[in-house]
């Protein structure tokens, strides 16, 4: 493990981490996907406030699970952080904001 001065400690930490929607729908059951230019969530088994509170996210984040979800078949949905690093969306304020580039 690399070893880090105590100002160097402190950067290292303060990095937030990017909060993603799709990792979170998918870590409380939900099954997430693009039909029809929609995002549509499904679920095996659910309680009906985790169901409730996935739908709630999803259209919340509508626009960036769209982003999230748009990739060729047999492709890996795209993470916040790809996303981010291509330039299609920007965090200021504390908030996502779409670009529309990359």
């Amino acid at each position: 493990m690399p070893q880090y001065s105590p100002d160097q400690q402190h950067e290292v930490r303060s990095i937030p981490a990017l909060f993603d929607p799709l990792a979170y729908i998918r870590s409380h059951g939900g099954l997430v996907r693009l039909a029809e230019g929609q995002v549509v969530v499904t679920f095996d088994y659910a309680t009906r406030e985790r169901r409730e509170d996935c739908h709630r996210m999803a259209r919340h984040y509508d626009a960036l699970l769209k982003l999230q979800l748009d990739v060729p078949p047999g492709e890996k949905p795209r993470t916040i952080q790809q996303l981010v690093a291509a330039g299609r969306v920007v965090v200021k304020g504390g908030r996502y904001r779409l670009t529309g580039g990359g």
